[in-house]
């Protein structure tokens, strides 16, 4: 697998510099299906854990399954509290695949300009009454 992600590295600056002509009709579809597979192989993950959470379970059972949120935006009112937790795909691939699948995401959204989901979770009280991206 390394191996072949050194080629497809390698063979990412011939794009940039027009040098592509270089590549061949199957060779260009072939590191294009590449960056698809990696790409969605990631999403696919991220989704499989985001599956697990399920409307009425807790905070604490939600970060058992997916960590702490990129961003929360807490309100409180007579009611009580309200929070809408926000995750980004980057950072939840970081957390359920590793490191290494963290930098492999980054550079697939930055180089290819590839979409960097956000998946959204409202909380009342503590507890998770929505969900919204998955």
């Amino acid at each position: 697998m390394k191996i072949k992600q050194l080629i497809i590295l390698s063979i990412i600056p011939l794009l940039f510099t027009g040098c592509a002509s270089l590549l061949g009709p199957d060779d260009s579809a072939q590191i294009a299906t590449n960056v698809q597979n990696r790409y969605y192989g990631h999403v696919f993950a991220v989704r499989n854990q985001l599956d697990k959470i399920k409307i009425g379970m807790k905070e604490s059972e939600v970060t058992s399954i997916i960590g702490y949120p990129s961003e929360d935006n807490p309100s409180r009112t007579a009611a009580g509290k309200s929070e809408q937790w926000i995750y980004n795909a980057q950072s939840l691939v970081g957390r359920i695949e590793g490191h290494d699948a963290y930098n492999n995401f980054e550079s697939l959204i930055v180089v290819w300009h590839l979409e960097n989901p956000r998946y959204y979770l409202g909380f009342e009280n503590g507890i998770l009454t929505s969900t919204q991206g998955f």
